[in-house]
């Protein structure tokens, strides 16, 4: 995927997500939820450029993940903090890498409670996988 690519469907799904926040309930709580889940698709999609750019299985520690972004997608993220080495959600908590054999799978947040509850409860959790079909859904064909 190219970066102009990423960029485009970052974009698009940022206003969906947007366009989100102001729905029911209470709107700072649904806005902070919103822009969560934009930090991890964010970060699902640059984790697929990042792949795609070095060829490899991207780290399983926050730290050298952040790194290997840095090297390999985009160094200027807004919720990535370079020099601390830490991606954070909209509450300024450190995300959380979900592994399954070894491999990341996941990112997921503690949600508004700021309790890790596995993925349940109020936790927001994006899969890689889930990311990487849905932009490869939206984006159609080859060569469209």
């Amino acid at each position: 995927m190219s970066a102009g690519s990423y960029r485009m469907r970052f974009a698009a799904a940022t206003v969906l997500l947007a366009c989100l926040s102001g729905c029911g309930g209470d709107e700072a709580r649904t806005k902070q939820i919103v822009e969560t889940k934009i930090t991890l698709r964010t970060v699902c999609l640059l984790v697929w450029l990042a792949e795609e750019e070095s060829s490899q299985e991207p780290p399983t520690t926050l730290s050298k993940l952040v790194i290997w972004i840095q090297e390999n997608a985009a160094n200027n993220e807004d919720r990535i903090d370079y020099d601390r080495q830490t991606i954070e959600d909209s509450w300024g908590r450190a995300i959380v890498l979900i592994t399954d054999n070894g491999r990341l799978t996941s990112l997921g947040s503690a949600g508004p409670n700021g309790l890790w509850e596995g993925g349940g409860g109020d936790d927001v959790v994006l899969g890689l996988a889930e990311v990487r079909r849905q932009s490869s859904a939206a984006s159609g064909p080859a060569g469209e």
